[in-house]
């Protein structure tokens, strides 16, 4: 069975990534790098990161509220990158 498969449609019916990982027989990393290459070709996954899991967006509600939590925390790796590397550049002149 394909992982998408296992993916449910709707946030009320999402699965744990234990649960995934036990009924797909992957690992954790290699579960996490292949919901990532899924989203990479285009299937709405999303996890909003309260412990209830992975779900398929049934709604552009659930997708675009995935899509700006997942904005915010690309911006905060970039504004955190930024300062350490400010910080690197600093401390080496």
């Amino acid at each position: 069975m394909k992982l998408i498969d296992l993916i449910p449609i709707g946030k009320e019916n999402a699965i744990t990534r234990p649960d995934l990982i036990h009924l797909s027989g992957i690992p954790d990393r290699e579960l996490r790098r292949e919901i990532e290459a899924l989203r990479m070709l285009g299937h709405p996954i999303c996890n909003d990161q309260n412990g209830r899991g992975y779900y398929l967006a049934d709604n552009a509600e659930d997708l675009q509220r995935w899509l700006r939590q997942e904005g915010s925390r690309a911006w905060r790796i970039v504004r955190r990158n930024r300062n350490i590397s400010k910080r690197f550049k600093e401390r080496s002149a």
